[in-house]
């Protein structure tokens, strides 16, 4: 009777480590990502300050989240198309913004960053759509 109960035990608790296995080496769900599609109205360039660090990113304004935000790296908008190499200045002339007016869909963190009702989002991919 013992062994027989031992070996019950023994199982569950082997089943149990393979399940708990099995779910860590599950894929990541896109539960963390969202989609937002529109039509660009704004491309501003922004520095984020913190301690000992600065960071440059371009701050982009959809007409269908009028009070959302999206941040992009300047890297990552050149990779796109998104806008013309600016070397070191912090002025984006017309020329170099190709993508104003341009009809998107921005896969964007689902955490937000800034106040609740001016939200602003980190854009982790960005897809023309024509």
């Amino acid at each position: 009777m013992t062994q027989s109960r031992s070996r019950k035990i023994i199982s569950c608790v082997l089943l149990a480590m393979l399940l708990a296995g099995a779910n860590v080496n599950a894929a990541p769900s896109k539960a963390s990502t969202t989609i937002f599609t529109g039509k660009i109205t704004e491309i501003n360039k922004s520095v984020a300050l913190g301690l000992g660090k600065r960071e440059h990113y371009l701050i982009i304004k959809l007409d269908s989240q009028v009070n959302a935000s999206f941040r992009l790296s300047p890297e990552d908008a050149v990779r796109y198309g998104f806008i013309e190499e600016t070397g070191p200045t912090q002025i984006l002339t017309p020329k170099q913004t190709k993508a104003l007016g341009w009809k998107v869909k921005l896969e964007c963190d689902s955490a937000a960053e800034g106040a609740l009702n001016r939200p602003v989002y980190r854009v982790k991919s960005l897809e023309k759509i024509d």
